[in-house]
């Protein structure tokens, strides 16, 4: 995992709030200290999508089941569209993530955002959520 943004985006505050970017954090670590202090979770929640590989090695792939029911990854925040090329849709559609939330920062972004939702699609992405910034017109 990785903790605070490179970038610098005048309607965010991740790099207010994480100034430091941290660019690796072991997730098996993080995971291990989870279920030791609360037992094993059948779902993942995220805030974070630059793990595909240890996410399916902790059990967290399509198919996987945790007392017959199955799971889910969710990261919560809206990934930026402009890194997600097909090779890592393809890699997100590796694993059961439900929503895939895809962050909508601004209408100049609205045919890169359409041609995302489709890529999902073509990669067997079925569930979609988004992240919207309604600002005033000047603001970005």
């Amino acid at each position: 995992m990785t903790r605070g943004c490179t970038r610098r985006c005048p309607f965010c505050v991740v790099y207010v709030i994480e100034p430091e970017y941290i660019k690796y954090i072991p997730l098996k670590q993080q995971i291990a200290k989870v279920n030791e202090k609360y037992g094993e979770k059948k779902d993942l929640l995220l805030l974070d999508n630059n793990i595909i590989d240890e996410i399916k090695d902790i059990g967290f792939h399509n198919g996987a089941k945790l007392n017959d029911r199955k799971r889910h990854v969710d990261f919560n925040q809206g990934i930026d569209l402009r890194l997600l090329t097909k090779g890592r849709m393809k890699k997100l559609a590796e694993i059961p993530v439900k929503p895939l939330r895809i962050a909508f920062d601004r209408y100049g972004l609205k045919d890169s955002y359409v041609k995302v939702i489709r890529l999902a699609a073509e990669c067997g992405i079925k569930y979609l959520s988004n992240y919207m910034m309604i600002l005033p017109k000047n603001f970005i």
